[in-house]
């Protein structure tokens, strides 16, 4: 499969990328980030980190920031166009009791990992 890459600000970013970076803009926590990408929590952590390298931020709500000056909504969309993965193929259920939720979109920023 071709690796399809987006323009971000001057930067390239892979489809994977996009993906992640509209869950964030959606306020969404690492572990259900992790759900909807069928990934490892660990795994996440690492890709947001290097999301920060590519994209010259330092932290998530500068990461979050400059996708909404670039386009992104709290919908997960990049001017106009869903960004948001295709639903996993083998969900990982979440544990009893923790329903997939999200962050409010106005309220902390979302659950990211420290810059490198």
């Amino acid at each position: 499969m071709k690796t399809v890459y987006h323009n971000f600000g001057g930067k390239q970013i892979t489809q994977h990328d996009a993906e992640i970076i509209a869950l964030l803009c959606m306020g969404l926590d690492r572990h259900n980030m992790a759900l909807l990408l069928n990934n490892k929590i660990g795994t996440l952590k690492n890709e947001i980190t290097k999301l920060y390298l590519k994209t010259g931020t330092t932290k998530c709500t500068e990461l979050v920031t400059l996708a909404i000056q670039l386009g992104f909504d709290r919908k997960g969309n990049w001017n106009g166009v869903s960004f948001l993965p295709p639903p996993p193929k083998n969900p990982t259920p979440p544990a009893e009791g923790a329903p997939l939720t999200t962050n409010n979109p106005t309220g902390p920023a979302p659950d990211c990992p420290p810059a490198a």
